[in-house]
């Protein structure tokens, strides 16, 4: 399990609506638009693709939480 760097895209409900991460030695600013915002945090490389599934972020904390089931 690798753990790697990713930018997360959010509403200001906390929904994600984009997840990405530079590559090799690329440098990513990460822009967002009107009524969003941008995380950078760890995660294992292979949540990336159901990310928007499993999660929301927490603006206030920062942080990704566990979607409830």
């Amino acid at each position: 399990m690798t753990k790697v760097n990713v930018f997360v895209w959010h509403n200001v409900n906390g929904e994600i609506v984009a997840v990405g991460r530079a590559m090799g030695a690329n440098k990513c600013v990460p822009l967002s638009g009107e009524d969003q915002s941008v995380l950078e945090t760890e995660i294992e490389e292979e949540h990336i693709s159901r990310l928007h599934e499993t999660h929301i972020v927490d603006a206030g904390q920062k942080s990704l939480v566990k979607r409830s089931a």
